[in-house]
């Protein structure tokens, strides 16, 4: 629990507030947070990882209210399922465990790292200059279940 937590909450609570401290002294920026989808719903035996995320996503929203008046855009990307360097060894190992994960995504497969960039591109331009406090999925409709 203190493990999941300190690496995918507290250190990004840190991490947001060293950094938007320079962009409240610039008067400007855009936070960026991984999010997940499963900070929407929740999957057996990842309920730690599951409330981790939506504090993320929680955090995220807070964040965009304190510091909108700053100019601070806080935004988050929240991927489904997708296949890392990371996780490539677990998944190889246990296939039941990937279909599984595929057969509950709408697109019919898992994401890869390079479905992320369009969201961080969008939300990182000017083209999101009025979108803050959100977290947009990047999950292949998996939470339209």
């Amino acid at each position: 629990y203190d493990y999941i937590m300190d690496i995918n909450l507290k250190g990004l609570f840190f991490c947001c507030q060293v950094i938007g401290k320079e962009m409240i002294r610039q008067g400007k920026g855009k936070i960026i947070n991984i999010s997940s989808n499963v900070s929407e719903v929740i999957q057996t035996g990842r309920v730690v990882y599951a409330a981790s995320k939506a504090g993320v996503s929680h955090l995220t929203r807070g964040l965009a209210l304190e510091w909108a008046k700053h100019n601070i855009n806080v935004n988050a990307v929240g991927p489904g399922p997708t296949i890392t360097e990371l996780n490539r060894k677990y998944f190889e190992e246990n296939p039941a465990d990937l279909q599984e994960r595929i057969d509950s995504i709408p697109m019919a497969r898992v994401g890869k790292p390079p479905d992320m960039i369009g969201a961080a591109i969008f939300l990182a331009s000017d083209a999101s200059d009025y979108v803050t406090g959100q977290t947009l999925l990047v999950d292949g409709g998996s939470t339209l279940w």
